[in-house]
């Protein structure tokens, strides 16, 4: 094949490519966009990460729409139910909060709640010689 046939056998396919595309373009734009509606229910959820014995407060959570399939189980609606109880577990963003994270209505925060019914916390001093030494 010599140069000039090249050069139309490329520019054939360019306007050829070119045209597909541009029609492939348009098509897709043209196609109406379907909506659906998925039933939700309002459920509270993190603001931010929430570490083990944190109080919660007004702005460590949010009310989003959760899809009504997908609720866990004892997911609370409303805010107010969890200001100022404790939580016994991590909490990471976004996640639901749940009545197995939370520690009992007034128990307060920090370490107590976390603590199994039956079982006791001792501090106990370490220094550097006695953490090394077992």
């Amino acid at each position: 094949m010599n140069r000039t046939q090249m050069l139309k056998v490329l520019l054939v396919a360019l306007l050829v490519g070119g045209g597909l595309a541009y029609a492939t373009y348009n098509y897709l734009d043209s196609v109406p966009v379907r909506t659906v509606e998925v039933p939700t229910r309002p459920v509270v959820v993190a603001q931010a990460n929430l570490q083990l014995g944190a109080e919660l407060k007004p702005t460590d959570l949010r009310v989003v729409d959760w899809p009504l399939s997908s609720i866990p189980d004892g997911a609370f609606k409303d805010t107010s139910q969890l200001t100022g109880r404790g939580l016994v577990r991590s909490v990471l963003m976004h996640e639901p909060l749940l009545p197995s994270k939370l520690a009992a209505v007034g128990a307060g925060a920090g370490l107590p709640p976390s603590i199994p019914a039956g079982m006791r916390a001792v501090s106990v001093r370490v220094n550097e010689v006695s953490g090394v030494a077992g």
